[in-house]
């Protein structure tokens, strides 16, 4: 699966750093699916399907980034609702060799990874899944954005949105059409902490964070918020 991945992704520019970092991102996020999945006990085949959204999650991203010249949603259009289509309306799905039982729960997952909140849904490994993926991928944006430091943490002086701190003190995700300057961004990255689901990812988080905020410039206008987050990870985690 993982050859026909790289087989799909051959049509890109490989010099291109988003398609390579995208490509690297996908990698990690499989890999995260596949040891979380193992630590959360679930059976092998619900291993190999978290491995499997893992790898095709962000398959929307290769044309967004080439057509688009850009990641953000807003700006050009929904990944993760295109990547879907093009597994599910236009077929590529059938090139990975996958139970066709399987494809409504992974659909859900792809479609599900990047919204604001989750959707209802009656089927439980559906979410179960989701649930997964959304962590897992909050989880490696947090190791790029502190870890690799491939996107911009400069603060400045700036005040930050009242909208996004009424969702920050509230322990919610940030809507990030609210997020305008860079100080707003950070706060919204910040905020991934609210919206993790599993146990094991939690302190993971804690890990991630404390880096992203030793990272961020003008990091003292931030020492409340990072405060804020590690608090509540604290007592989530106990």
């Amino acid at each position: 699966m993982v050859e026909e991945f790289l087989n799909f992704v051959e049509k890109y520019d490989q010099t291109d750093e988003n398609i390579k970092n995208k490509i690297s991102h996908t990698m990690r996020v499989r890999a995260g699916m596949m040891a979380s999945s193992k630590e959360l006990n679930f059976t092998d085949e619900e291993v190999e399907l978290a491995t499997t959204i893992g790898l095709l999650h962000d398959i929307g991203r290769f044309d967004q980034a080439t057509q688009s010249k850009t990641y953000n949603d807003y700006k050009s259009f929904d990944h993760a609702e295109y990547g879907a289509d093009l597994l599910f309306k236009d077929g590529l799905i059938e090139r990975f060799g996958i139970k066709k039982e399987h494809y409504d729960v992974i659909e859900f997952a792809i479609r599900q990874h990047n919204k604001l909140k989750l959707e209802e849904n009656k089927d439980e490994l559906a979410v179960k899944m989701a649930k997964l993926i959304r962590d897992v991928d909050k989880l490696d944006i947090l190791y790029n954005f502190g870890t690799l430091g491939r996107y911009n943490l400069k603060g400045d002086d700036s005040e930050i949105s009242s909208l996004v701190m009424e969702d920050f003190l509230n322990n919610r995700s940030v809507d990030r059409r609210n997020a305008v300057t860079n100080n707003d961004k950070l706060v919204a990255d910040f905020a991934f902490a609210f919206d993790l689901n599993y146990g094991v990812s939690l302190k993971v988080a804690k890990d991630r964070m404390k880096v992203l905020y030793e990272r961020v410039e003008y990091n003292g206008k931030f020492k409340e918020i990072y405060e804020h987050v590690i608090k509540y990870l604290d007592e989530r985690i106990d």
